[in-house]
């Protein structure tokens, strides 16, 4: 009796142990691989970035340049050169946020536009590059597209009336 009872005793001690090893070999192990995908996912977002960085700074860079070409043809063309240049980036590499900023902004203006129609486009392009901060930063900004305007526009104070109810 005596062997049995000790029988008994280390059938549990094992039980108890096992209970207590083997969850932790099944969380280790879900850990090891969560620490693996981690990795890769960080390897690729740096690898991207510097092409991403890349795209949007040529399209912020030229964006409000063409909008002073006064060849109306020519200025459409090279807003289109520089729309298919961008939306491939932005839809590879870009946020939510940003793709959806790009659709508005891709919707442009009429062929004929008015004050009001010009200035909610301005602001359209305003946001869309807040938009690509945050997509390069993370999301870490308190910049605003009234802000980027006031960067951009000489006459902000003379126009920011008319923007105002656009933003």
């Amino acid at each position: 009796m005596d062997w049995y009872r000790i029988a008994e005793i280390i059938v549990l001690i094992l039980g108890f142990i096992g209970v207590g090893l083997i969850p932790k070999y099944f969380y280790e192990k879900k850990l090891t691989l969560l620490k693996e995908e981690i990795s890769r996912l960080s390897i690729s977002i740096e690898q991207n970035h510097p092409i991403k960085m890349e795209r949007y700074k040529d399209f912020v860079e030229n964006f409000f340049e063409y909008g002073k070409i006064n060849n109306e043809k020519q200025r459409n063309k090279k807003l289109t050169e520089s729309f298919k240049s961008i939306s491939n980036a932005v839809f590879l590499f870009g946020s939510d946020d940003a793709i959806k900023a790009f659709l508005v902004l891709r919707k442009g203006v009429s062929d004929n536009p008015s004050e009001d129609e010009k200035m909610k486009y301005l602001v359209d392009g305003a946001k869309f590059m807040v938009e690509l901060r945050k997509d390069l930063n993370g999301g870490n900004t308190n910049v605003t597209a009234e802000d980027y305007l006031r960067i951009i526009l000489k006459d902000w104070e003379k126009s920011k009336d008319k923007i105002q109810k656009f933003l």
